[in-house]
C-alpha cells in the first residue's frame, strides 16, 4: 500500500487559499474598525427621571423615522399605566399633606388606590377620575404643594387627556410616547444618522450603585451628555427624602467630571425639562435651594443663562 502526498502545485495552491482566508479575514476587520471609528459613541448619563430616555425618544423621531406600530402599541400600557398613578400620587399627596378629599370623592379615591396600574378603566372610573381632576380643590392644593411628595413631572399632561387615553381604540400619539415614563434597566442603545455620520447613544440605568465597576467600558466614547433636570430643585429623592435631587444630581455630575477614564472626554451638559422650570419657579422659590437666585418667582429671571447653569461646574 503506497502513502499519497501532496504534489508541490496542490501545496502551493493550499497556501494562496489560505493567504487569501487571511486577507478577506483582515479586510473584514479594517472595515469593521473603520466603520466603528467613524461611528459617533455618546454615553448619555444622570440621575433618575431627569430625561434621558425622552432624548432617545426625540432621537428616534427626528432620525429613525419615528416609532413602529408595535412600539406604539407597546407605549399604551405604559401612558394608561403612568396616567392611573399620576392620580394615585395626588391621592397619596392628599394623604401625605393631611388634605381631606371632598366626600363626594372620598370613597373613590380610598377604592382607586387598590386598582392596578396596568388595566382599563371602566367608565365609570374614568368619569370620576375625570371630575376630581377637572372639580377637586384638595387636588387643586396638592399640586400647588407638589413638591412635598412624589409626583410625575408629566402628571398634568395624562390627566388632561384621560378622556383620549382610555379610549378602547386610543393610539398614542408622539408627544404621549415622549411624556411617558418607565425606568431604564440595562443599557439601551440606540442607533441613527445625521448628514451620513453613524451614531450610537448608550443609555445606562438601573445600575447607579455599581456603576464604577462597568463605566470605564465606555472609554472610547466620543462624548458624554449629562442630562439634568432644571425642575428638581425642589424635589427629594424616592429613596432619600433628606437629599435635595438637584444638589444629588450636581453630585453625580462632579463624580463624572474627575473619572480618569474621562479626562479627555467632551462633557456636554444638557439642562432638561425648561418647561416644568418655568411653571414651577412661579410658585416654588429657587432661592430657598440656591441662595445666590434673588429673583422670587419671576419665571423671567429664571431664564437667565447664568441662573439656569446654578452651580454646574463648567471646567
Amino acid at each position: 500500500m503506497g502513502a499519497a502526498c501532496s504534489s508541490p502545485e496542490d501545496m502551493a495552491e493550499e497556501k494562496y487559499l489560505e493567504r487569501e482566508k487571511d486577507q478577506r479575514l483582515m479586510d473584514a476587520l479594517n472595515t469593521h474598525h473603520e466603520k466603528h471609528k467613524s461611528t459617533v459613541r455618546i454615553l448619555l448619563l444622570g440621575a433618575g427621571e431627569c430625561g434621558k430616555s425622552t432624548i432617545l425618544k426625540q432621537m428616534k423621531i427626528l432620525h429613525k423615522g419615528g416609532f413602529t406600530k408595535e412600539e406604539r402599541d407597546e407605549q399604551i400600557g405604559i401612558i394608561r399605566s403612568n396616567t392611573i398613578d399620576s392620580m394615585k400620587q395626588l391621592i397619596l399627596g392628599c394623604l401625605d399633606l393631611q388634605l381631606a378629599i371632598e366626600e363626594k370623592w372620598e370613597a373613590f379615591a380610598d377604592d382607586f388606590l387598590k386598582i392596578d396600574n396596568d388595566r382599563m378603566l371602566s367608565l365609570y372610573e374614568r368619569d370620576m377620575v375625570i371630575s376630581i381632576w377637572e372639580n377637586s380643590e384638595t387636588i387643586r392644593a396638592a399640586v400647588a404643594r407638589r413638591s412635598d411628595f412624589y409626583l410625575l413631572d408629566s402628571f398634568r399632561y395624562f390627566l388632561d387627556r384621560v378622556r383620549v387615553i382610555f379610549k378602547p381604540d386610543y393610539k398614542p400619539t408622539n408627544q404621549d410616547i415622549l411624556q411617558s415614563r418607565v425606568a431604564t434597566k440595562g443599557i439601551v442603545e440606540t442607533k441613527f444618522v445625521i448628514a451620513d455620520v453613524p451614531f450610537v447613544m448608550y443609555d445606562v440605568g438601573g445600575q447607579r450603585g455599581q456603576r464604577k465597576k462597568w463605566i470605564h467600558c465606555f472609554e472610547g466614547c466620543r462624548a458624554i451628555m449629562f442630562v439634568a433636570s432644571l425642575s428638581e430643585y425642589d424635589q427629594v429623592l424616592i429613596e432619600d427624602p433628606n437629599k435635595n435631587r438637584m444638589i444629588d444630581s450636581l453630585t453625580l455630575f462632579e463624580g463624572i467630571l474627575s473619572l480618569v477614564w474621562f479626562s479627555f472626554t467632551p462633557v456636554i451638559l444638557f439642562l432638561n425639562k425648561n418647561d416644568v422650570f418655568q411653571e414651577k419657579i412661579k410658585v416654588s422659590e429657587l432661592g430657598r435651594i440656591f441662595g445666590d437666585y434673588h429673583g422670587g418667582f419671576d419665571a423671567k429671571a429664571g431664564e437667565s443663562p447664568k441662573i439656569l447653569r446654578v452651580d454646574f461646574p463648567s471646567d
